[in-house]
C-alpha cells in the first residue's frame, strides 16, 4: 500500500485548510491503495493555550481526527514562527515512512519539512507568508514590524527552498499562480490551478427552510484584521442610514473589545449578531436562511467560504481580494468590489436587499456554477495522479509524470539571488 504523508495546519483551527485537507484525505481513503498520516508544525501546546518549553522534535500524536492518526510536531519557541517548520528527527522518521507526501496550507512554508528529503512531494497552497500577514503587518508598531521584518526574511528562505524541491506544485487561484510567478519567478501551468471543492451534496440549497430576505450572513475569523469585519459593519452602517432593514449575522469567534466598541459606536446593536462558532454541520443552515453572504477580506488566496455559500444558492458579495476574483462572476452570480471600499460594497448590499428576487436568481446560478466546476471529484483527480504516479514509477522518474524538482524556476540564477537576500 503507498503511504502518504499529509503535512498541513493544525486541526484545531478549522477553517478552509482543515476542509481542503479532510476532503482530500478522505478522497483518497475511497481510494483504498493508499496508508495516510497527517502531521503538522505545532506552535506549542496541542489545544494552543499554553506555550511551556518543549523538547524540540518532540512527537505527539493526537487522538485520530475522523479517523486519521494526526502528529504535531512540537516546535520549543513557538514564538519564532520560522522555527516550527526547521527539519528534525521525528520529521525525518515520518518522511522515512511515507511514500510521497502532500502539503497542504496556507502558505509555502508549512512545506518545508520535506524540502531536501529523497521523498517527493507536492504542494497545494494559497498564498505566500508576506502576502497573507500583509494587513497584519500594516498595523504594526515600528518594533513588531522589525521583528517580522526578520521572520519574513527567514521564512522567504524557507519558501524558496521548499518550492525548488518540490515535484509538484499545485494552487488553489488564479491569484496564487501569478503571486508565486511574481515574488519567485516560477511556472506553474493553469491547469494546475486547483480551487478547494465543496460537498455540493452538503451545502446544497432547501426549499423547507425559510429564508430571510433581509438577513446577510458572513462566516470566518471575526477579530482578524485580514477578514476586514470593521469594512463590513462600516458598510452596514451606510446601509441602515438610508432606513433599510438589513440584519448581519456572523459565524466566528466571539468578538474581541475593539469590534464590540465598534458595533456601539456605529449603533448597530439590533443589526449584528455575533453568533460564535458554528459546527460544521449547522454551517448549510447558516447560509440556507440568509438571502447572500458577505466576504470584505483584504487577501484570500481563495476564499472556500464563497464556494460554500454559493453551493447553498446564495450569491456572494467579495472584496477584489485575490482568490474570489476566479470564483465570482461580477453581476452573474455576485459582485465584486473594490478592496477597502466602504462606499461600493455598501451600494452592492443595498442593491441585493432592495431586489432579492435578482438575489434568487444569481443564487441559482451561483449554485450551477460550483455544481459545475468546483465539485471534489473533479478537484482532487489531479492531485491524486501525483501520488499514482509516485507508485507507478519504477526509479524512472524521467519518464514518469512526476514533475522534475527545480526546473519550474525560469532562471536558475533568479533562485540563487532570492535565497542570498
Amino acid at each position: 500500500m503507498h503511504k502518504i504523508l499529509v503535512i498541513t495546519l493544525p486541526p484545531q483551527w478549522g477553517g478552509g485548510v482543515y476542509t481542503q485537507t479532510m476532503g482530500f484525505c478522505k478522497h483518497l481513503r475511497s481510494e483504498s491503495e493508499f496508508e495516510i498520516r497527517l502531521a503538522y508544525a505545532n506552535s506549542g501546546d496541542l489545544n494552543g493555550t499554553t506555550r511551556g518549553f518543549v523538547k524540540r522534535g518532540e512527537k505527539v500524536c493526537v487522538d485520530h481526527v475522523e479517523g486519521f492518526p494526526f502528529y504535531a510536531i512540537r516546535s520549543p519557541f513557538p514564538a519564532i514562527e520560522f522555527s516550527r517548520y526547521t527539519h528534525n528527527e521525528t520529521w525525518g522518521e515520518l518522511l522515512g515512512w511515507s511514500d510521497s507526501v502532500q502539503v497542504i496550507g496556507g502558505g509555502v512554508a508549512h512545506g518545508f519539512p520535506a524540502a531536501g528529503s529523497k521523498t517527493p512531494y507536492a504542494l497545494w497552497v494559497a498564498s505566500t507568508r508576506e502576502a497573507d500577514g500583509a494587513e497584519f503587518y500594516r498595523g504594526s508598531g515600528f518594533l513588531r514590524k522589525r521583528w517580522l521584518d526578520v521572520q519574513y526574511h527567514f521564512i522567504r528562505k524557507l519558501e524558496t527552498e521548499t518550492l525548488r524541491d518540490a515535484s509538484k506544485i499545485f494552487v488553489v487561484s488564479e491569484y496564487t499562480r501569478q503571486l508565486l510567478k511574481n515574488r519567485y519567478d516560477l511556472k506553474i501551468e493553469k491547469e494546475d490551478c486547483i480551487a478547494i471543492p465543496v460537498d455540493t451534496d452538503v451545502f446544497k440549497p432547501d426549499a423547507t427552510i425559510s429564508k430571510q430576505h433581509t438577513t446577510i450572513c458572513y462566516v470566518g475569523r471575526v477579530n482578524d484584521p485580514r477578514k476586514q469585519v470593521t469594512l463590513l459593519l462600516a458598510a452596514l452602517r451606510r446601509v441602515r442610514e438610508k432606513g433599510i432593514e438589513c440584519f448581519l449575522k456572523l459565524a466566528g469567534e466571539k468578538p474581541g473589545p475593539l469590534l464590540q466598541e465598534l458595533v456601539r459606536r456605529l449603533a448597530l446593536e439590533q443589526w449584528v449578531d455575533f453568533l460564535g462558532y458554528l459546527p460544521s454541520a449547522e454551517l448549510p443552515r447558516f447560509y440556507q436562511s440568509s438571502l447572500f453572504s458577505v466576504l470584505p477580506s483584504q487577501e484570500e488566496g481563495q476564499g472556500i467560504v464563497v464556494l460554500e455559500a454559493m453551493a447553498c444558492g446564495l450569491p456572494v458579495v467579495a472584496t477584489r481580494c485575490g482568490g474570489p476574483e476566479s470564483l465570482i462572476r461580477d453581476g452573474q452570480d455576485g459582485f465584486l468590489v473594490a478592496n477597502g471600499e466602504e462606499e461600493e460594497l455598501a451600494e452592492r448590499m443595498e442593491f441585493l436587499i432592495k431586489r432579492p428576487e435578482v438575489a434568487l436568481a444569481m443564487g441559482q446560478k451561483a449554485r450551477q456554477r460550483v455544481v459545475e466546476d468546483y465539485t471534489p471529484g473533479k478537484a482532487y483527480s489531479r492531485i491524486v495522479s501525483f501520488h499514482q504516479a509516485v507508485r507507478r514509477r519504477e526509479g524512472d522518474v524521467e519518464n514518469s509524470e512526476i514533475d522534475q524538482p527545480q526546473a519550474r524556476f525560469l532562471d536558475r540564477h533568479v533562485r540563487a539571488s532570492i535565497l542570498k537576500h
